[in-house]
């Protein structure tokens, strides 16, 4: 929640829900993207890019 500006502080006064709105709104800036396969459990598919040249 750094990334956001939000400290230990703010963060403890925010609702689950409202967390939850920010760690997904941060994954669909990064590019991840849900996997939903019932509607009850949503997983998340994380690649790791290579780097080029080493």
């Amino acid at each position: 929640m750094a990334k956001f500006g939000f400290r230990a502080d703010d963060v403890k006064k925010m609702s689950h829900l409202e967390v939850n709105a920010w760690i997904d709104s941060y994954l669909a800036s990064q590019g991840v993207k849900p996997s939903v396969e019932d509607k009850n459990t949503t997983t998340y598919v994380f690649a790791r890019r290579k780097k080029s040249g080493t």
